[in-house]
This record gives structure tokens, C-alpha cells and sequence, in this order.
């Protein structure tokens, strides 16, 4: 008996198995049928190659490996994905209302002259994104967007929008343009937040420059922070400018917060920027109304 119940345990667990890598393959399966229907669909654009995708059933995960991404028409750069691991997406819908994704050593394989410049041999980064459209209360929000370049620094940014309404709709009809930009116009700033860590670009360029006008490093670093001024930059707080100049001399992490009282649309700051006719007025009005602050 003992024997019996140990081969039923056995072929059970084995049965489970089986189910297991079955089921995997069938969503493997349709996740790979949608994706090449995605690539299918910008082939015009775009030529996307993938190595390969597998799902994970207990994560729900979709892993995509060594991806090549070579825009037509535009360049000849090649884009490199090492993997691209796609946590939630909306897969029914033609503009997806959720996306969340991690690219994992995006790669350049020729990176821009004037980071060539600066020193840099390579560009290679990873990116998460996690975003959301709610269609009923017409809000959309960039849960995280990071951007992390290797030996260069980290930039990450969260953002509230809201009455974001039906852009879809406009899109889909290639004559409403003024629609389009009736819809942009209103949608309203809520919240933001931006952070910026440094590695090695605000160094980099004090040294390049340092270097082009034949001067020290230290004098053309107190010549970027002298160039920091209301003179320079008219209706800019003064508590702003302290918190640049301190990120010059010392470059580390810097953090920018918008979060007005009510949200201000497009059209809002547009108006300031048509009513006021001095930088100086605009800029601080447009500090005012959005109340943005820099700390460091």
C-alpha cells in the first residue's frame, strides 16, 4: 500500500507538471501571436527582431530576450534589448489604458558625438515605466519612469494628469486635429515629481569645457555657478537658483516637486505666457501657479 500511494503521489506531481508547461506554452503561445501583430503593425516604421518569449504562470510576467529595434528612414542605429520583461499590459484595447514594463540593458550602437565628447565609449540603460488611464475619471498617471544610464546617472519622474478625455477617439480620426488639440489643451497638470541622481554628466561637461576654453576645472565650475543669476535668469526664485548652484558645486541628487493648489491645464499657462511679455513675469507666475520647488 505504501509503495501504491508513494507511484499515486508521484503521477500526480507529474500530472501537475504536465499541466503546468502545457498551460505555459498555450499563453506563451498568444502573447507571442499578439506581439508579432504589434510588430506586424509599426513593420512600416520599425524593424523588430526578438531572439524569444516565454510567460512565467505564477508571475504573469512576459519575458522578451535580445530584441534589435532599427527605426526606417530615420538612422541607421540599431537599438539593443537585452530583455524586455512586461509586468501588466493592456493587451485589448489599440491604445492601451495600463502599461508596465522593465528594459533591462538597452544599447546604443553608436552613441551620440557629443557624449563621444564628454568620454563616453558606451550608452547603455535600463528603463521602467508603469502607467495607468482611468477613462471615467479621466486621469492619467506615470506611476514611475526610470531611466537608469550606466556611469551617466538616474533620472525618474511621477506625474498626475487630469481631464485627460478621449484622445483615443481623436486619434483614430485623421481630419480632427483641432479636436486633438482642443483635448491637449485642456488636460491639467496635478502632480509631479521629478528626481535626477548624477554619476559623472554635470563633471563631465565643467571638464570639457574646461578643457576647450584651456582653463582649471574649478574656474569654469564657479563659471557655470556665476552664470546662475536673477540676471540671467529673470523671475526664477532665488531660493531655485541657490539649490542649482549648490547641485553644480556638488553634484549629487536633485529633486523637483509641481503640486498647485487645484491642477492647471495647457491652456491656463498659455495664457500667462501670452499675457505677460517679460520672461521675467511669465517665469514667475508660472513658478507661482504651478508651485514648483527644487531641493537637493
Amino acid at each position: 500500500m505504501k509503495m501504491k500511494k508513494k507511484y499515486v503521489i508521484i503521477l500526480v506531481v507529474v500530472c501537475i507538471f504536465l499541466i503546468y508547461f502545457i498551460a505555459k506554452s498555450i499563453v506563451t503561445h498568444k502573447v507571442k501571436e499578439a506581439i508579432d501583430i504589434m510588430i506586424e503593425e509599426i513593420s512600416q516604421v520599425a524593424e523588430v527582431e526578438y531572439d524569444d518569449i516565454s510567460v512565467s504562470l505564477l508571475t504573469r510576467n512576459t519575458h522578451i530576450e535580445d530584441i534589435s529595434i532599427k527605426p526606417k528612414g530615420i538612422t541607421d542605429d540599431t537599438l539593443k534589448i537585452k530583455e524586455l520583461i512586461v509586468r501588466d499590459y493592456d493587451y485589448k484595447s489599440k491604445y492601451p489604458k495600463y502599461v508596465n514594463f522593465d528594459i533591462k540593458k538597452l544599447t546604443l550602437t553608436n552613441i551620440p558625438e557629443k557624449l563621444k565628447d564628454l568620454g563616453y565609449k558606451k550608452f547603455v540603460a535600463d528603463i521602467s515605466l508603469d502607467w495607468e488611464y482611468n477613462s471615467k475619471k479621466e486621469i492619467y498617471k506615470i506611476n514611475e519612469l526610470k531611466i537608469q544610464a550606466d556611469e551617466m546617472g538616474e533620472l525618474s519622474l511621477k506625474l498626475i494628469l487630469s481631464d485627460v478625455m478621449h484622445i483615443e477617439d481623436s486619434l483614430e480620426d485623421a481630419n480632427s486635429i483641432d479636436s486633438l488639440e482642443q483635448v491637449l489643451e485642456n488636460i491639467s497638470i496635478a502632480n509631479a515629481k521629478i528626481t535626477y541622481k548624477d554619476d559623472s554628466i554635470i563633471e563631465k561637461l565643467i571638464k570639457y569645457d574646461a578643457e576647450k576654453e584651456g582653463v582649471s576645472y574649478k574656474k569654469m565650475r564657479d563659471e557655470y555657478v556665476n552664470k546662475i543669476s536673477s540676471e540671467s535668469f529673470p523671475g526664477i526664485p532665488n531660493k531655485v537658483l541657490k539649490m542649482i548652484k549648490k547641485f553644480i558645486k556638488d553634484p549629487d541628487t536633485l529633486k523637483i516637486s509641481i503640486s498647485p493648489d487645484s491642477p492647471v491645464s495647457i491652456k491656463q499657462l498659455s495664457k500667462i505666457i501670452d499675457r505677460y511679455d517679460e520672461n521675467k513675469d511669465r517665469a514667475e507666475q508660472i513658478f507661482r501657479k504651478l508651485n514648483i520647488k527644487i531641493s537637493i
